[in-house]
């Protein structure tokens, strides 16, 4: 099952947080979860800390037919927006997609280090343009059929393919013939020029299990990126139907998909023909979707509820957590930051002095130690430690408190608003999004208020709508390199760039780095592009990671990956 490195902070991570982005791998990643921070009328999300619907919560977990358990491991999730791996970049939906794949390599849930999974071999040519890779014989899908070059291939082409308007169609661009397949879009994603073909040059396949990608120019860790869940493979069932397929996809990873009931839960069993390392360690798995991150935290604390990535804010605060489960919970680093992006489209946020502003005026130590408990370490860059190319200080003085410095930026910004931070109701962050809006308005003098949304999928339409927003963003990426959180998030390649930041001399930059000839100078030339940021500061560094996830009774241990996901081939019940 491919692991996810980075991605999103909640992965519920502590403070159940959504995210969006793309994993596989690790566990999987990238959470670019969300808080987002509205400047004028237009608020976003939101969080209560009050019980939710715990009636409607436990009508979801009605046992419906198929299960090989009577009763499944329950978890929290966020609802899924969509379950095709090529049109899939948030949290509830790769949190489920990365039980029922696997690619052609995994992400080590402990190193987030590539292992090979399907793929038997991959070998880049001396100039790492051209790679050959060798599938393993007799992996299975979850119908039944063998998995091939082909169907590797016919799922990379369709996920490039303009016409089928795939949201991670751009980690394709890298492979030879990507514009044509691809087509051109305008600012708002419409596509205005069609492809002119369906098929990308640079995929050949060589046999039943062999296929070579050529690239348009050599990428140094193209391979590093191969467990990336728009890689994953689809079987001739999915072509043939791809929108019921998006309903009931049929993957090749060591859980199957049974049912779904939409707004309530997604039910999961062991695909007990899996060959792969990570085997099932539960028969039976369901996704649980609550619409408050405390309802959800009572509910495991009542045993109702089996396994919570990322423990409401309110409970880390003085460790009760600990009073409340006991031993039951697991604490581990993930490749999770969490950011306020500030949205270069929008002229009164387009002001790198009140962005600096806004980070000297954030005490990021003491929200770490004294409210978050340990759990929140400060970001001191816009890359977290353990990704490959990660350099300690990237930010600079900026990300260190200074309220005088506050002032003296936000003067010179002459910004004089209100700040709004938005956020998901179902996210448990009031805490902490209350205690960093009361240091903008104490320690750099700009009002500032909470605005929540009900649910994620509101939250993040509002996001994309691009109004007036600061977005309060927690990603976790895909795979475990510089590239996937500087590039994805900030330059015009980027899928994720909620900061709409387009600055020519970063592109260049970025460019420049992406044609080294060795990793030394594909990683300095990265880690160069990362110090520009502080120029315009598009966005804020405000922490990283280190997540709780409590368990119930039922449940005697358990890991996660890098990304916050439960690694269900580590746990054990009672």
């Amino acid at each position: 099952m491919p692991h996810h490195a980075p991605m999103h902070e909640p992965r519920l991570g502590q403070d159940t947080e959504q995210a969006v982005g793309v994993r596989r791998g690790v566990a999987r990643r990238v959470r670019l979860a969300t808080a987002v921070v509205a400047v004028g009328a237009l608020a976003l999300a939101g969080c209560s800390s009050s019980g939710g619907d715990t009636k409607t919560d436990s009508r979801s977990r009605s046992n419906p037919s198929g299960l090989t358990n009577g009763k499944p491991i329950t978890v929290w999730s966020p609802e899924a927006t969509s379950l095709v791996t090529t049109n899939t970049n948030e949290e509830g939906g790769l949190k489920v997609l990365d039980t029922l794949y696997t690619g052609l390599i995994n992400y080590n849930p402990e190193t987030s280090t590539s292992e090979l999974a399907v793929a038997q071999s991959i070998t880049p040519d001396a100039a790492k343009k051209v790679y050959t890779i060798v599938l393993k014989k007799g992996w299975k899908f979850h119908d039944g059929t063998e998995v091939k070059a082909h169907n590797f291939v016919d799922a990379w082409n369709y996920g490039a393919n303009g016409n089928n308007a795939q949201i991670n169609q751009g980690f394709f661009s890298p492979i030879e013939g990507f514009a044509a397949v691809a087509g051109e879009t305008d600012e708002k994603g419409n596509l205005t020029t069609k492809p002119t073909t369906d098929t990308l040059s640079g995929l050949k396949v060589v046999d039943d299990y062999t296929f070579m990608v050529t690239l348009s120019q050599p990428l140094i860790n193209f391979d590093m990126r191969l467990g990336v869940m728009a890689f994953m493979p689809q079987p001739d069932s999915f072509f043939a139907n791809p929108k019921a397929a998006a309903d009931k996809p049929v993957g090749n990873g060591p859980y199957q998909f049974v049912a779904w009931d939409k707004g309530k839960a997604l039910d999961i069993k062991r695909f007990d023909a899996y060959t792969g390392a990570d085997k099932g360690g539960v028969d039976a798995v369901r996704f649980v979707q609550y619409t408050d991150a405390q309802a959800a935290y009572i509910d495991l604390l009542d045993g109702k509820l089996d396994v919570m990535e990322g423990i409401p804010s309110a409970s880390l605060q003085n460790d009760k957590y600990k009073k409340d489960l006991g031993t039951h919970f697991y604490i581990a680093s993930d490749l999770t930051l969490t950011t306020l992006s500030f949205p270069q489209s929008v002229p009164a946020l387009k002001n790198p002095d009140l962005a600096k502003g806004i980070s000297l005026a954030i005490d990021r130590v003491t929200l770490n130690t004294t409210l978050m408990k340990g759990t929140r370490p400060p970001a001191d860059g816009w890359v977290p430690p353990g990704v490959k190319g990660y350099v300690a200080g990237q930010c600079g003085t900026l990300c260190a408190f200074d309220p005088t410095r506050a002032k003296e930026h936000i003067a010179k910004s002459t910004f004089t608003g209100t700040v709004y931070i938005s956020y998901p109701k179902d996210a448990g962050q009031e805490e902490l999004l209350t205690a960093i809006c009361n240091m903008i308005k104490d320690n750099a003098g700009v009002k500032c208020e909470l605005m929540p949304s009900p649910d994620f999928k509101s939250y993040m339409a509002a996001v994309q709508s691009n109004k007036n927003a600061l977005v309060r963003f927690s990603y976790q990426a895909d795979y475990p390199s510089i590239d996937n959180y500087i590039v994805e998030l900030y330059s015009d390649q980027g899928n994720s760039n909620l900061a709409f930041y387009d600055s020519k001399p970063f592109n260049d930059l970025i460019a420049k780095a992406m044609t080294a000839t060795s990793e030394d100078q594909f990683y300095a030339g990265m880690q160069e592009a990362e110090r520009y940021l502080q120029t315009d500061m598009p966005a804020v560094p405000l922490y990283t990671v280190r997540a709780v996830v409590g368990y119930s009774q039922r449940v005697t241990s358990l890991r996660t990956s890098k990304v916050g996901f439960v690694d269900w081939s580590s746990v054990t019940l009672v």
